[in-house]
């Protein structure tokens, strides 16, 4: 059984605020739910409504990621000289 758009949209939305952090709370759940309905009703495409919505929606932190290498340091890695 294939999922609606809303039900996709809806899906999106509270992983997306699972994965900043947002403690999902009933206000938090009716909040998105209502979201989803707004952009279903006013929106060609209710998916990109609803993700573009969001981060004015809801309070969400900033991530701070990772640096993706080690810093880089001059060494030897062992070979003789010639």
């Amino acid at each position: 059984m294939t999922r609606s758009i809303s039900e996709y949209a809806l899906e999106r939305a509270l992983a997306y605020l699972h994965w900043c952090g947002v403690e999902p709370t009933q206000e938090v759940m009716l909040s998105a739910l209502d979201l989803v309905r707004h952009a279903i009703a006013e929106s060609d495409d209710p998916l990109t409504a609803v993700m573009d919505e969001l981060p004015r929606r809801f309070a969400v932190s900033a991530l701070t990621l990772p640096t993706a290498h080690p810093t880089i340091q001059r060494a030897s890695i062992g070979y003789d000289r010639y």
